[in-house]
């Protein structure tokens, strides 16, 4: 089986969450994964 890393970034505000994934190597790409507007079951 063959193992992956990447490192996940959420930037939380009051409204909104956005989520980014990065892969784990240097120079590794970094991609938005989106944003959820609509998260108030959460509070």
């Amino acid at each position: 089986m063959e193992r992956m890393a990447a490192y996940v970034g959420l930037d939380v505000h009051k409204d909104t969450i956005a989520i980014a994934v990065a892969e784990a190597e240097r120079n590794g790409e970094i991609r938005s994964w989106g944003h959820d507007h609509e998260h108030s079951q959460c509070r």
